[in-house]
């Protein structure tokens, strides 16, 4: 199994008061994963061919969780 390494980062976008964009990018020995599942709360996306997802997520900490068949779940 492979370990999937993600990285988060806030694409700046303030979707209200409440909420943010925020875009994920999952990557396994340095190359995106296309198809992997990213979930945050009730919030899910899929990844695309560049490995990179984007979800509108409320203000404050949440725990994001990376899901793909053949790779090594990954939680924040």
């Amino acid at each position: 199994l492979l370990l999937v390494a993600m990285l988060v980062v806030c694409g700046g976008a303030v979707t209200s008061a409440r909420q943010s964009a925020v875009r994920i990018e999952v990557r396994a020995d340095d190359r995106p994963v296309e198809g992997a599942r990213v979930t945050a709360g009730e919030a899910t996306a899929t990844t695309d061919a560049a490995g990179r997802a984007a979800l509108v997520l409320p203000a404050g900490a949440i725990a994001i969780t990376v899901t793909k068949d053949g790779f090594v779940d990954v939680s924040t």
